[in-house]
């Protein structure tokens, strides 16, 4: 039913294991630049994949609630920041050299709360580090 509406293809199982694998190990992903991890709500999905010259690799995940973007350099990371801030959405580094968070830094009042609840010596970084 599903192949009837939309473009695709049955994988055999082998193949069907390496990709899920592919994806979740981000072999995809230029395992020498940042990797990021950006939130974002299905409406958002076309904005984000317009940002020109700082992204790289692209995955959308979880139903398009969230991307895995592979930055091509860790210079690109300044440029992708400010391009996440136009767009009001928030993103983090996952792996290599890129600030931690990236983007709109809106923080609710309990999320200060709950910090101080599960870190009370403030051994992990601070939630605008």
């Amino acid at each position: 039913e599903v192949l009837a509406r939309w473009p695709g293809e049955i994988l055999a199982d082998s193949e069907a294991q390496a990709l899920w694998t592919n994806l979740r190990e981000f072999r995809w992903a230029d395992a020498k630049a940042p990797l990021l991890k950006v939130a974002l709500s299905p409406a958002a999905i076309v904005a984000l994949g317009q940002v020109e010259g700082s992204a790289g690799a692209m995955h959308l995940s979880a139903g398009g609630n969230v991307a895995f973007i592979s930055l091509p350099s860790a210079e690109q990371a300044g440029l992708f920041d400010a391009h996440l801030r136009t767009l009001n959405l928030s993103g983090m580094t996952l792996r290599g050299e890129a600030p931690l968070w990236l983007g709109a830094r809106t923080r609710p009042v309990i999320a200060q709360a709950v910090k101080h609840a599960l870190a009370p010596d403030n051994r992990f970084p601070t939630l605008d580090d």
